[in-house]
C-alpha cells in the first residue's frame, strides 16, 4: 500500500499510528538516497530538515484552514493530523 493510500485510510489513532509509522519508513528509505535536480529525494520528500518539514506542514494547514478547503470538513481531526504530516514532506 502506498504512503497516499496509507493516508487515505486514517481514521482513528490506530489507523493515524499506522500512517506516521509509513511515513517514518518513507523518509526512512530515502535519507541517503541522491536529490534531484529540484531536491527531491528518490520518495519525493521536499523538506530535509525538521525546520522545512514543519514548516511546509503549517504553511499547508494555514492556506488550507487544516484541510477545509480541500474538503477535509468532515474528516476526522485524525486524519487531518496525518494530512498535516503528509503535507510537510512536500507542501511549497
Amino acid at each position: 500500500m502506498t504512503l497516499y493510500e496509507q493516508l487515505q485510510n486514517v481514521t482513528d489513532p490506530s489507523s493515524f499510528l499506522t500512517f506516521v509509522n509509513a511515513l517514518l519508513a518513507d523518509r526512512r528509505a530515502e535519507v541517503n538516497s541522491p536529490l534531484d535536480a529540484t531536491g527531491r529525494g528518490s520518495k519525493g520528500w521536499e523538506h530535509h530538515t525538521i525546520e522545512d518539514f514543519l514548516e511546509a506542514a503549517l504553511h499547508w494547514a494555514e492556506t488550507t484552514h487544516l484541510g477545509k478547503t480541500q474538503g477535509l470538513n468532515e474528516a476526522s481531526p485524525w486524519k487531518r493530523f496525518a494530512m498535516f504530516l503528509y503535507c510537510g514532506k512536500m507542501y511549497e
